[in-house]
């Protein structure tokens, strides 16, 4: 089994024309040892049950998905995962109680699975927040899986 220094996983969402209750897309990026080796955008659905925060978790979730599936979990050193939302970010690291809101059973479900590469993780696996333009490339994607179904998304604005 070829063993990998690093894993990193960066996901965004995002949900247009209007938050909450429009499209949501999720955008995943994989690099292992700083090649890439996956990225997608994922369309989420539609209606009253989706939000930003929904789109991320489920954005967080494609990315862990990904690395079970493909065996990443079981040859890396180190796993890290970043996003620009603090709200996944906080509650995934146990630093903000999740214990309302739409996105709760998509918390609930990336727990499990980020316990689930935890344990198969020879090393450390880490959750981290990034800013929204070292997202760039997740952020396009969760944006343009919208925007090929004819979905507009609003202009965004230089991160804080």
């Amino acid at each position: 089994m070829t063993r990998h220094s690093l894993i990193e996983g960066f996901f965004d969402g995002a949900c247009a024309p209007h938050n909450p209750g429009g499209h949501g897309g999720a955008g995943v990026v994989v690099r292992v040892d700083d090649h890439l080796v996956h990225s997608a955008g994922v369309y989420c659905g539609s209606g009253s049950e989706m939000s930003c925060n929904v789109a991320e978790y489920r954005a967080v979730i494609e990315v862990i998905e990904y690395l079970l599936a493909a065996g990443l979990a079981d040859t890396a050193r180190t796993v890290r995962i970043y996003g620009d939302s603090q709200l996944v970010v906080k509650q995934l690291r146990g630093e903000w109680r999740a214990n309302e809101g739409l996105y709760l059973p998509h918390y609930e479900r990336a727990v499990h699975l980020l316990t689930d590469v935890t344990r198969r993780c020879a090393g450390s696996v880490e959750v981290r927040w990034i800013p929204r333009l070292t997202n760039a490339e997740a952020d396009a994607l969760s944006r343009q899986v919208l925007e090929e179904r004819g979905i507009q998304c609003r202009p965004r604005g230089r991160a804080a």
